[in-house]
């Protein structure tokens, strides 16, 4: 466990020295926020849309784009890795590369460290004198976890694919564009049979929860959201070392 903190640490030294990624990250964020607000002030002015008030799908528009803004994209590194033969080397060492990918991506606190600043300032900038109940903020907190987990997860399991195919980048296209079904407007705002496939899509739980918990706030609502983010932890878990088993015979039946 030692040798993983060290690389949490090494890694935490090397990405402070990249702030200006940061500040461009935070200028993306902030114009994509800014833009849908004007365009949901043009559209529900001071009505509501799906139950939704203009300041609400602003609020849950934040959210979600802080946890896809949380991401430091990982599965770009790891599929490279595994391309150019080096995971070989890697996996001689005497280390978990899975472990050893996931405790490089400690580095997702400081963007998270960030994106939350960014987060709070624009929503106390447009949110418009919202009120959010304890239960909300509890809730929202706890979803927000699993949610950057999630995704973190997601990526590494996309990386991870490069032991079966050349080129994995249509996957990660897939996956982005099914995240963002949900990240401009939440599941109300789809069709019955539309939402039902939603619900059974795992994306749907990394975006939709903290920002529909947030705004909408429900025990009962909240702990079924919560509950299927751990079905979807867990599944993921599975899946990531069923992956990395199967990657691992593949070089070593290859002789790598």
């Amino acid at each position: 466990m030692k040798k993983y903190i060290e690389i949490m640490k090494y890694s935490l030294k090397k990405n402070t020295t990249f702030i200006v990624n940061y500040f461009f990250n935070i200028i993306s964020f902030f114009v994509h926020i800014l833009v849908f607000n004007a365009l949901w002030d043009y559209i529900i002015k001071d009505g509501s849309l799906v139950g939704y008030t203009r300041e609400e799908l602003i609020v849950y528009i934040i959210l979600t784009e802080f946890v896809i803004y949380s991401s430091n994209r990982c599965y770009k590194e790891i599929a490279t890795t595994i391309k150019n033969g080096d995971v070989a080397v890697m996996l001689s060492k005497p280390i978990n590369y899975v472990l050893y990918i996931l405790a490089e991506q400690s580095t997702a606190i400081i963007r998270i460290a960030v994106n939350i600043i960014v987060s709070i300032a624009m929503i106390i900038m447009l949110g418009n004198g919202i009120q959010f109940s304890m239960l909300g903020i509890t809730l929202c907190t706890v979803s927000l976890v699993f949610s950057v987990i999630l995704n973190i997860l997601l990526e590494v399991i996309i990386g991870l694919s490069a032991f079966s195919m050349e080129e994995n980048r249509s996957i990660a296209l897939l996956i982005q564009k099914m995240q963002f079904l949900l990240v401009f407007v939440p599941i109300e705002f789809y069709g019955g049979i539309f939402q039902k496939i939603l619900s059974f899509l795992p994306t749907t739980y990394i975006v939709y929860p903290p920002g529909k918990l947030l705004v909408h706030p429900d025990l009962n609502l909240g702990i079924k959201l919560i509950t299927m983010q751990g079905i979807v932890l867990v599944l993921s878990t599975v899946i990531i070392a069923i992956m990395y088993k199967k990657g691992v015979e593949k070089i070593n039946a290859n002789g790598g």
